[in-house]
């Protein structure tokens, strides 16, 4: 699917999960189990060559199919390829934190805001500067919080409704790849490219694969509306802006891995310290964020 007008910055810490909509307000970064029913529903049989069953199966993975929160982390690094040759360059560590709606059987509509920060390549401490090995200089390095930003989620891929933060105007094209089957596991990768004109510069293009991994029983059980699934990102971007690369050739490449899990404790203790020093509000209530009269 192609959509244009998206804010550069929500591509540029990993791509976890897309925004997401709750029809109800909760009061903290947790999950509530819902009472057990007296009588247990029929398990849901997916055939994932279906739309409607393949879009169930990327929520539970991505988000919830109920209005509740979920979230899911990336931790990964960056390497610069010049003339062919890998060089470490930095870290990060993300989080993604999504709301999903349900339209009808082709379409949810959500809502997601990340927290990604860039770290050491060798301590994984968070960087407020960076020596770069290219250029000699030393420059600083933001914090990046994108969102809450506003999709359309369906089986072919996703529709931004509405960009956030400061650069708008990149072009996106975003497609779900057919579910891979392998006995009762089930992986499924989604494919993004965003190009974003720079005056006086070379586009910049930012180029990510994220496969999620879960098991069938967990996508086919109807007691469980978002499933614990593991994440493997990787990318080819162009150099970040603050970098300061100038003209010079080359781009970078990362590689990441990562959970989408059901409970805010179940982040990494490292990202839920961060948050708390330096994005508080999404460290008490990333819900209360999302579900904002002008999120």
């Amino acid at each position: 699917m192609k959509s244009s007008g998206l804010d550069r910055r929500s591509f540029v810490g990993g791509s976890l999960g897309v925004g997401a909509y709750l029809l109800s307000g909760c009061g903290s970064n947790s999950t509530e189990s819902a009472a057990p029913a007296a009588t247990a529903p029929a398990r849901q049989r997916l055939d994932l060559g279906k739309p409607a069953d393949f879009l169930t199966a990327i929520i539970k993975m991505r988000g919830s199919t109920a209005p509740k929160l979920s979230m899911g982390f990336v931790i990964g690094s960056y390497y610069g390829i010049v003339d062919d040759q890998a060089t470490p360059l930095f870290g990060v560590l993300a989080g993604t934190f999504s709301l999903y709606e349900k339209l009808d059987n082709t379409t949810y509509r959500a809502r997601a805001l990340e927290v990604a920060y860039f770290t050491d390549i060798d301590t994984g401490q968070l960087m407020e500067t960076w020596d770069n090995p290219y250029t000699g200089e030393t420059v600083s390095v933001p914090q990046t919080r994108m969102g809450p930003s506003t999709t359309l989620v369906r089986a072919e891929g996703l529709e931004i409704l509405r960009a956030s933060g400061e650069a708008v105007g990149m072009e996106l094209n975003h497609r779900f790849r057919p579910a891979v089957t392998v006995g009762d596991q089930v992986w499924v990768t989604e494919e993004i490219k965003a190009v974003a004109a720079i005056p006086g510069r070379k586009p910049f293009v930012y180029n990510e694969m994220s496969t999620y991994h879960s098991n069938r029983d967990d996508l086919e059980d109807p007691n469980q509306a978002s499933v614990r699934a593991n994440v493997e990102f990787h990318s080819i971007i162009s150099w970040r802006p603050w970098m300061q690369m100038g003209s010079r050739p080359g781009h970078l490449t990362g590689r990441g891995s990562g959970r989408h899990v059901k409970a805010y404790a179940e982040l990494p203790l490292r990202y839920q310290t961060l948050n708390a020093e330096h994005h508080p509000d999404v460290a008490d209530n990333a819900l209360a964020l999302l579900t904002a009269d002008d999120a």
